[in-house]
């Protein structure tokens, strides 16, 4: 078997024919003219296809963290989680935020309306597919968010809302078992502490989805796959003749578009062509508009021959969207007044789960956002033993008046 190396994805077609996409608005000019303008401006297609230039470019900036590596990611679940942090977002860490999530051009409201009419689209689309969308937002018993953003995120992405004890284990077993249900069982753990942190933000999404056209398991043989030029490992590799598949192929790769269900939803198989890497092909894909790529999908005779398999993957996701220019939220400058004061992002982790076989596929995504207080460190008791030098000073607090100073160099003297 020749040199070869596999990206895939799953991948939505869906008819906008109520939502025709128009030419962006510049981000400064809705600044400039509000955003009555940046509403109307804005359809769910439009925010549909800035998540996706989103997503690309977090998956690029990943891949070339790890050249070589498994990789897979829900850019869905990521934005989902980040979309409703945002709408806690004020002052440059709103700026960087909209930048970073291709979210410039769009009012807030906009984005939730798109984000809500999505999530309903995707779980009823195909009743031959189980795709479910979750949100989750757990609170600690000491912070008090704003009832608009807490009323944001029940109504607009219709999120459990729950109070925990963050400093006890029996908040991570809470968690955990959010995510274990939401991802049907695919994943049991996200986290394993949660002590420093006041809020955590999560999403989880759950797809199952059967082949439109199964592979017939008598096909399937093993083979090799060439992980490199000197390096190959056998796999099962499941192989299909049709004479109308959908594909396309240029000078860089060969592309199949496999339906599932309906086929309303797809997996897109893009293979490099010999010389060319995976890693190019996903630079090409975040600098270019999705929709062009889909488009060029045509019927055509032929076999496809696809590697079974199942692998789990975890990254914190920090470093990669400081990369894309929200690394603010992460430090004590970030604002997040529209939660509460003095919040920051304390980090951003995201798991997932695939499974390929003759019959379909089953994939799993879970991302959670930490929130911590940026100012003082939260803690429940202190131990203060002042056994040392120290100041003091005699105050009246209603008026801080300053009564006396003291210090204390030793009590014996």
């Amino acid at each position: 078997m020749k040199q070869i190396a596999l990206f895939s994805m799953l991948m939505l077609s869906i008819p906008f024919s109520a939502c025709r996409a128009t030419t962006a608005t510049p981000a400064a000019t809705v600044a400039a003219k509000g955003p009555a303008l940046a509403a109307a401006a804005a359809s769910p297609k439009e925010v549909y296809m800035a998540a996706n230039r989103f997503g690309f470019r977090l998956v690029d900036k990943l891949a070339q963290a790890d050249p070589g590596k498994n990789l897979f990611v829900s850019p869905l679940s990521v934005a989902q989680a980040l979309t409703m942090v945002f709408n806690g977002a004020t002052g440059e860490t709103e700026v960087a935020m909209r930048r970073a999530l291709e979210l410039s051009d769009f009012e807030l409201g906009a984005i939730n309306r798109a984000s809500a009419k999505l999530t309903a689209r995707l779980t009823k689309l195909d009743p031959k597919v189980s795709m479910d969308i979750a949100n989750a937002v757990f609170l600690a018993q000491k912070i008090e968010p704003q009832k608009s953003f807490l009323a944001t995120v029940r109504d607009q992405f219709q999120a459990h809302l729950a109070r925990l004890d963050f400093d006890k284990p029996a908040a991570v077993d809470t968690v955990n078992a959010w995510v274990k249900e939401a991802t049907h069982d695919k994943i049991d753990k996200i986290v394993d502490d949660l002590r420093g942190l006041v809020m955590l933000l999560a999403n989880a999404v759950y797809f199952k989805g059967s082949w439109t056209h199964a592979f017939d398991p008598k096909r399937t043989r093993e083979a090799p796959f060439q992980v490199s030029a000197d390096k190959s490992v056998p796999v099962q590799l499941m192989s299909q003749s049709r004479k109308k598949f959908s594909y396309f192929e240029d000078n860089d790769l060969q592309a199949v578009n496999l339906p599932y269900g309906d086929k309303k939803f797809h997996m897109a198989v893009f293979l490099p062509k010999a010389g060319k890497t995976p890693a190019a092909l996903l630079s090409r894909l975040a600098g270019e508009d999705w929709g062009q790529w889909t488009e060029r999908f045509a019927p055509m005779e032929g076999t496809v021959w696809l590697p079974r398999f199942e692998l789990e993957y975890e990254k914190k996701l920090n470093q990669a969207l400081s990369a894309l220019g929200m690394g603010i939220a992460f430090t004590g400058k970030a604002r997040f007044d529209k939660i509460a004061d003095e919040l920051a992002i304390s980090f951003v982790k995201h798991k997932s789960y695939v499974k390929v076989d003759e019959e379909g596929t089953e994939a799993a995504a879970v991302t959670v956002v930490g929130m911590r207080i940026t100012s003082v460190q939260i803690v429940k008791r202190f131990h203060m033993k002042v056994d040392r030098p120290f100041l003091f000073v005699i105050h009246e607090q209603e008026t801080g008046a300053v009564l006396f100073v003291g210090k204390i160099h030793n009590p014996k003297a």
